[in-house]
């Protein structure tokens, strides 16, 4: 009796069944020579409660809130992987045809930030409430953003015994307790005068547009032209009321393979200016096929990593 060999194996990242000599994940396209570097992108081990972790939960209403896809489509894939990171759960949304490749690696990149906001909000109002000293926010927020792919804010709290579980739970919404402290501050600061007219005669609704409008935000878009040696140019867009910049990098999807430019940046950027910045892409033979259109089999976009004033 011989001993048969399976010819298919788990990819280390997502868990998907693939050959075993497969060099990409066709599920979450990511190599599976080895394991990964980031931490972040291992699978959890699954929460003993049923249901997904609560960081899905909040990349479910991320996604949901931007009219990308149905709750019902995430559930069926966050039920199906309820212990898994944010990446892994976008690269099983991808492999089951609900997003693209390259969009779950936007979206992965904007999830990271917007956890980095909401902690940042959290911890503001912790600090704001007497529960922890500035100098815990600094040291929390360094360590949080290695994890923010898989926990979210208040489980990293908790778990470090920086806050209660009542705490947490208490600090859960507040990005809207602090969008009231934030408007009265602003409220306060307009002459009564204003205060006055603007009751009277436009009401609170349109109060929150003036407010908006005098604050004013950068809002730096991009758009990128490739070609199929992957040489291209991104073009920064300022359309806010105030100079902002971004950085980040173009990412590349061509069937299984992928590449990605070194990190840049925009420039400090003023309103209604547009700046051009080249970038390139190196290893685009690699993954493209010479009998084909490289744009037939090939998507790409720019990732944002971080943006400013």
């Amino acid at each position: 009796m011989t001993a048969e060999v399976s010819d298919t194996i788990q990819c280390v990242h997502c868990g998907g069944t693939i050959k075993a000599a497969a060099k990409i994940c066709k599920h979450c396209t990511r190599p599976v020579g080895a394991l990964p570097a980031d931490p972040s992108v291992l699978p959890l081990a699954a929460p003993t409660s049923a249901g997904p972790s609560p960081v899905l939960v909040e990349l479910r209403s991320f996604v949901v809130q931007r009219g990308l896809l149905r709750r019902e489509q995430v559930d069926l894939v966050l039920n199906a992987n309820p212990g898994v990171d944010v990446g892994v759960a976008l690269g099983h949304l991808a492999a089951a045809g609900y997003i693209t490749p390259a969009q779950a690696e936007t979206l992965r990149a904007a999830f990271w930030q917007q956890q980095g906001q909401r902690a940042q909000a959290v911890l503001n109002v912790a600090v704001q409430r007497g529960l922890l000293t500035p100098a815990h926010v600094q040291a929390a927020m360094s360590r949080y953003e290695s994890v923010a792919l898989q926990q979210s804010i208040g489980e990293f709290l908790v778990a470090n015994q920086l806050l209660t579980s009542a705490q947490a739970v208490e600090l859960a919404d507040t990005r809207s307790v602090l969008g009231r402290l934030e408007l009265r501050a602003r409220w306060a600061a307009l002459p009564r005068a204003v205060r006055g007219g603007v009751l009277g005669a436009l009401g609170v609704v349109v109060l929150l547009v003036v407010i908006a409008t005098v604050r004013g935000e950068p809002d730096v878009r991009d758009a990128a032209t490739m070609d199929g040696w992957g040489h291209g140019t991104t073009a920064f867009t300022n359309r806010g009321r105030r100079a902002g910049s971004v950085c980040g990098h173009v990412f590349v999807v061509c069937g299984r393979g992928t590449r990605s430019s070194p990190t840049f940046c925009s420039g400090t950027i003023a309103p209604n200016e547009t700046r051009r910045v080249d970038f390139t892409v190196v290893g685009m033979e690699r993954i493209i096929r010479s009998d084909r259109v490289w744009t037939d089999d090939c998507e790409f976009d720019f990732i944002p990593e971080t943006r400013g004033d």
